[in-house]
């Protein structure tokens, strides 16, 4: 059976796409066969980008399929196309023109990628797929043999005609040697981070990143491997990608009509992974909530356990727990556990090391190590100030350094600082009020923020469990560290470091707090506790040169 990338599809941009994904996951075609679904092409001719329907690579080479839904028309050189709702769209580039060109595009991409040796080898092709019309237009613009239309979709022949058209420009083209395995996995890995790309978590929690963050390669392979394991551990650090992956693995595991039980300790955590697990039908519940239902017998049967921030039930009480409800328990069960190797779940004050021991007896071991979240300056402060080697940062260029100069000796002096960073932020650089979040140790009523001015005080969004995570974008969020564990924002301030906990579960806060930003972390330190904390910045610098931080990625 052929290989779809990806597996599950939560938007289709026209119910055709849809159609023709369907018969493509049935069409019989051989697994050395893989169909990529909306491949976004960079190097597109004439425009700055290009998008692929579908793309089918093969032995038989690379194929482009165009998808045109609804009623199709052609005359005098214009194309119509008419919609259900009647209303109609007119081009003079059609459906083979935007196949074609897309091809183009995906030639002029892959010899940067893979090498123009192998670029030389491979027979590009395209077709046009018109699922819902019988296209009887004839003309030698487009060929009969490279178009599938309604007779095609209704007889289920996908397959067939796929092998048709790849045959069709195999002699074209004049190449008709096989592309063999090797070659077939180098297109692949080359092509898939084009399309494969995952908004940020905490995209529709109020941000307006401008960019998109890349899974890697060998987190993709970790996810492959993974749904075919009975029960795993992926370790990663902050920003590692664990809940994009945790997010991906409970959606496919929806899509193969599995019941999925997917669990996070943070109320307000498991709010947002419920809103991106919604349409895939997936029960997500925080620890309270899973403990009443035991209590009360409700508890849904489930197929499979998926835990994120998995650090936060590291004691062997949580663990019995789980161990309960799965059936076959931990030792025969199916589930995934996605944890952080830091000890983070200090931050609960429960963290044993047995439990991991147990919990590491049970599953398969899987290491995330580049950082898909942080930047550098980011993930090397971290280090420095708790130890914590959250990997090599994957975020293109060096980064805005982290500004840990503000020394502070009273709470007035951190309200000052506080709102003149703000005033800089907002009126000198423009930045968004909404992609700006206020961290502490302690709640709103304990924190400097209960001190500032009216023009930021009347803009506070408090984060907890009853206002959720997701915050208006004229609001400027606030929230305690435990509340935000999970989340993200652009700009990162964190205050009240005269608060921190001390010992192990004070580390364990500051980690979480750092690793929350994506592109800027500003810091005030509190000056009775600047040398102890300088002091541990030189303790951890000769970790840091041992660390994957500065390894290459």
């Amino acid at each position: 059976m052929a290989r779809l990338i990806p597996e599950y599809v939560s938007h289709w941009n026209s119910n055709a796409e849809k159609k023709l994904f369907e018969q493509l996951r049935s069409s019989g075609l051989d697994s050395d066969h893989v169909v990529f679904h909306s491949l976004n092409l960079s190097k597109h001719r004439y425009k700055h980008w290009a998008e692929a329907d579908f793309v089918i690579v093969s032995p038989r080479g690379v194929l482009v399929i165009e998808v045109k839904g609804g009623r199709v028309s052609y005359s005098n050189g214009i194309w119509t196309y008419t919609d259900r709702y009647g209303q109609e769209n007119k081009s003079d580039e059609g459906p083979f023109i935007q196949a074609k060109e897309a091809r183009y595009a995906l030639g002029q991409l892959l010899p940067d990628k893979v090498g123009s040796m192998l670029t030389e080898r491979i027979s590009f092709g395209w077709g046009v797929a018109f699922p819902d019309v019988n296209f009887d237009v004839h003309s030698v613009e487009f060929p009969d043999d490279i178009i599938f239309d309604t007779g095609g979709y209704k007889a289920g022949s996908i397959g067939n005609w796929i092998k048709s058209v790849q045959l069709f420009w195999q002699k074209q083209n004049g190449r008709e040697r096989p592309l063999d395995s090797q070659d077939i996995q180098r297109i692949i890995e080359a092509l898939r981070p084009e399309f494969d790309r995952v908004p940020p978590l905490s995209r529709r929690a109020g941000m307006a990143l401008d960019s998109v963050i890349e899974l890697t390669d060998d987190q993709y392979r970790y996810l492959d491997q993974l749904l075919a394991q009975r029960h795993n551990i992926v370790e990663g650090g902050a920003g590692s990608g664990k809940s994009f992956l945790a997010v991906e693995a409970a959606k496919r595991l929806s899509a193969e009509d599995l019941n999925v039980l997917f669990l996070c300790r943070s109320p307000v955590f498991a709010r947002f992974i419920a809103d991106k697990l919604q349409k895939a039908g997936t029960d997500v519940v925080n620890w309270d909530q899973l403990l009443e239902r035991i209590d009360r017998k409700t508890l849904r049967p489930f197929d499979i356990l998926i835990v994120d921030e998995g650090q936060d039930f590291l004691d062997l009480g949580c663990l019995n727990v789980i161990d309960s409800i799965i059936p076959g328990g931990l030792d025969k069960g199916k589930w995934l556990f996605f944890m952080d190797r830091n000890n983070q779940g200090s931050i609960y004050r429960n963290y044993d090391p047995d439990a991991l021991e147990y919990l590491k007896s049970a599953g398969i071991p899987f290491p995330l190590y580049d950082n898909c979240r942080n930047t550098k300056p980011i993930a090397v402060h971290t280090m420095l100030y708790t130890g914590g080697d959250i990997g090599r940062s994957r975020i293109r260029g060096e980064g805005l350094p982290v500004n840990d100069s503000t020394v502070y000796h009273s709470r007035e002096e951190l309200i000052s600082a506080i709102e003149a960073q703000l005033e800089k932020w907002a009126d000198h650089d423009q930045i968004k009020t909404s992609e700006i979040t206020i961290l502490s140790p302690v709640d709103r009523k304990s924190s400097a923020i209960a001190g500032i001015s009216n023009r930021w005080a009347r803009k506070l969004f408090n984060i907890d469990e009853n206002n959720g995570e997701k915050w208006p974008e004229t609001s400027l969020p606030f929230s305690t560290v435990k509340n935000f564990k999970g989340l993200e924002n652009r700009f990162i301030m964190l205050i009240d470091l005269d608060r921190l906990p001390d010992g192990a579960e004070g580390s364990a806060t500051l980690y979480v707090a750092m690793t929350r930003a994506n592109a800027y972390l500003w810091m005030a330190i509190p000056a009775d506790r600047k040398k102890a904390l300088d002091r541990i910045k030189a303790d951890n610098l000769l970790r840091l040169k041992d660390s994957t931080i500065l390894q290459n990625t």
